[in-house]
């Protein structure tokens, strides 16, 4: 059942109130309060585009990250004298926005056919699930589909994880372990080099 987005805010707000999951389980560390207009539109000025409206309202209206399926701050600790870990949603896209694609081959070399590629732009992570495997949201789309990059098997074929962020949402909110993706079956997308 597809929620309205007003009602899918309100439940994630709930959790992040409450730190306890709708299927019961507890969280692992409490969530930030939600962030400010003014460090929105400073985090829109580095990644050079406006966030999609959902994701925008998330963190505007729920949380700075650390809830859900373990959605990324959107920005580092400005208080802080070293980055956070994982990193914040806009240092990644900043930071994997910067490498030129010269620079990725030359560090790669020849020896690999699937070699790391130049980010694509609004290609974003969005949650860090460990051992080098990312959710990311692809705000080049209406829908904004989330898209599993495993770079355990491919740095450039990205599985399709959920055809748009609220889907995504309102699965873990339905108590589906998002994490155990079945790669073999899943719909692929693959980004070119360059």
């Amino acid at each position: 059942m597809r929620l309205y987005e007003d009602t899918l805010i309100e439940w994630l707000k709930v959790f992040v109130h409450s730190d306890v999951h709708p299927s019961g389980a507890r969280r692992k560390r409490p969530s930030a309060p939600p962030v400010s207009e003014e460090e929105m539109r400073q985090a829109e000025a580095a990644l050079g585009f406006t966030l999609p409206p959902l994701l925008r309202r998330l963190y505007l209206e729920v949380s700075n990250g650390d809830f859900g399926p373990g959605l990324l701050r959107l920005n580092d600790d400005p208080s802080s004298h070293r980055q956070s870990y994982p990193p914040s949603l806009v240092s990644w896209y900043v930071e994997y926005r910067s490498a030129t694609q010269q620079y990725l081959d030359e560090w790669w070399g020849d020896e690999e056919e699937d070699r790391p590629m130049v980010c694509p732009e609004k290609l974003m992570k969005i949650a860090d699930w460990g051992c080098n495997i990312y959710s990311c949201l692809d705000c080049t789309k209406e829908a904004c589909p989330v898209l599993r990059n495993d770079n355990n098997i491919s740095f450039r074929t990205f599985a399709i994880e959920a055809p748009s962020l609220h889907q995504w949402l309102e699965d873990w909110l339905d108590g589906k372990q998002l994490f155990w993706l079945d790669w073999d079956t899943a719909e692929k997308i693959t980004f070119p080099l360059g």
